[in-house]
């Protein structure tokens, strides 16, 4: 996946959170989506190497 697609991933996710679960939960959904870009940001950087 590219950055963009990811990206584009994760706000979608957290317009979702917020429009059905309201903003307290929307952070929980925030973190999550950034746990996600941060393993697929980690995976990149140890295939690279």
């Amino acid at each position: 996946m590219r950055k963009e697609e990811i990206k584009a991933k994760a706000e979608s996710l957290a317009m979702r959170a917020i429009c059905c679960h309201g903003v307290k939960n929307a952070k929980d959904v925030l973190y999550e989506a950034y746990k996600i870009v941060r393993d697929v940001t980690n995976e990149k950087k140890e295939s690279e190497e």
